[in-house]
């Protein structure tokens, strides 16, 4: 039950009027929020709702009843259920949220842990073994440790929740470049900037209600939480999670609505709407689909055409062109959607929904609020649309440098690395521009994405 006043009734759990918590209290408390591939298991939105207040209290209490505003709050949970329960809570205690990988190094993690100064630390049974081999080793300060039970469903939500008027700052998520040539900097992204980039892509993709999400990707990129779970969340999506990727599994799952059962076609499992993964995951999947059995190369092939498989995207790394048309050849036409993003601007550039605008070798167009613009390397000066084109319509190359509300606040304790990725606004008052330091060409209204022109963010971030 919810009470969207801005006093909350006396018998009332309050939580912060967080758009991310608006839109979750707003969604049918019995639709489908997350499901266990492996498992099974479902969770639905009234449960979610109820198990995020739950951990909310769980963090306060693990603090002594201080206020978490602000605070990083650390957490090592596999994908599931309990990741999004976690992640949820840690906003509603308008702290911030800091997800690790489970199969990073202890050293890694114990970096991540002193960088961001976490006060708390959470993990899940799985991982409460590593958690305590980080604790164990010599950090700068010892964060709060708590281990979160599994959920395994049927929680219910709480008897009612009011969503108060109250100050919302403190809350947001602070993501870890990968750091290959200098340690990985954190990036913070306050709540209201990932309110930005999950309206830009609630818009631009159209996630709805009737999308079921199958989630193969890791939870500490931007790829994985923005695109994946919190813009779903946002829209009423169902999220699946199947994690690590496996080419048989994923297979599997997106054959298992079309499989004759006793004769018939009657399986109650819901096909795959929404799909975003890495190119290489395409070219394994490719690669293993020709071991199938004849029953299971129909019924896959079935599962990845338009009228079910509504959106397919490929991002974080250039898709090559030889395993896009093969996609499409395999699916009935359903072209791969190309993207552009990274982890201190969410998702930046993409291509349309309609075929027609899924351009070969073309991340596509500025995304809703976003505002993109090519600047020559050499002298600093914006490329003009259609200025310096050669005889195939191609502009000369620049740097992409984008601005606007979707866009990081700061590296965390980096302001000399924060002011060095920002160029002035030249007066319009608009706003910096972030240097992306990749480097693209334009072509008409779509940018081409050739590479990068350094190594200062990184593929796998993005």
């Amino acid at each position: 039950m919810l009470s969207t006043t801005t006093t909350a009734a006396a018998a009332a759990v309050t939580l912060p009027r967080l758009p991310i918590l608006e839109a979750v209290a707003a969604h049918d408390p019995a639709s489908t929020a997350v499901v266990h591939a492996l498992s099974g298991r479902r969770f639905t939105y009234g449960e979610l709702l109820g198990d995020v207040i739950r951990a909310r209290e769980r963090l306060r209490e693990a603090v002594g009843g201080k206020p978490l505003v602000g605070e990083r709050v650390a957490f090592l949970i596999e994908n599931s259920y309990d990741y999004v329960v976690m992640f949820l809570a840690v906003l509603a205690a308008r702290a911030i949220a800091v997800p690790l990988s489970p199969p990073f190094p202890v050293p890694e993690l114990q970096y991540i842990l002193d960088q961001s100064a976490a006060s708390v630390l959470v993990a899940s049974p799985k991982f409460a073994a590593k958690a305590t081999e980080v604790l164990a080793t010599d950090l700068k300060q010892k964060p709060v440790y708590f281990e979160l039970p599994k959920h395994t469903g049927g929680g219910g939500a709480t008897e009612a929740v009011a969503l108060a008027d109250e100050d919302v700052s403190g809350a947001g998520l602070m993501l870890y470049t990968s750091g290959t040539t200098n340690r990985p900097k954190g990036v913070l992204l306050p709540e209201e900037v990932l309110t930005a980039q999950c309206r830009s892509l609630h818009q631009a993709w159209q996630y709805s209600s009737a999308d079921h999400l199958l989630h193969v990707l890791p939870l500490h990129h931007i790829h994985g939480t923005v695109n994946a779970v919190l813009t779903p969340l946002f829209a009423g999506s169902s999220i699946e999670f199947m994690f690590p990727f496996n080419a048989d599994a994923v297979w599997k799952r997106f054959a298992a609505p079309f499989l004759p059962t006793n004769g018939t076609t009657s399986s109650t499992t819901p096909p795959v709407t929404f799909f975003t993964v890495v190119p290489t995951v395409y070219s394994r999947l490719l690669a293993s689909h020709k071991a199938l059995s004849p029953a299971m190369q129909a019924a896959t092939r079935e599962a990845l055409a338009p009228r079910h498989l509504r959106v397919n995207i490929s991002g974080s790394a250039a898709l090559p062109t030889p395993v896009k048309a093969a996609w499409a050849a395999l699916s009935g036409g359903n072209v791969l959607l190309e993207r552009y993003g990274m982890t201190e601007v969410g998702m930046a550039l993409s291509c349309g929904l309609a075929f027609a605008d899924r351009v070969d070798a073309s991340v596509g167009w500025p995304l809703p609020s976003v505002e993109a613009r090519l600047v020559d390397m050499d002298t600093g000066a914006v490329i003009e649309p259609g200025s310096d084109v050669d005889a195939h319509g191609r502009e000369r190359p620049g740097e992409i440098q984008l601005r606007g509300p979707t866009v990081f606040r700061e590296y965390w304790r980096n302001p000399d690395a924060t002011a060095k990725e920002f160029v002035n606004d030249d007066g319009d008052g608009r706003g910096k521009w972030f240097k992306t330091g990749d480097v693209a060409l334009g072509a008409g209204t779509h940018v081409l994405y050739p590479g990068p022109q350094d190594s200062r963010h990184h593929q796998d971030g993005r």
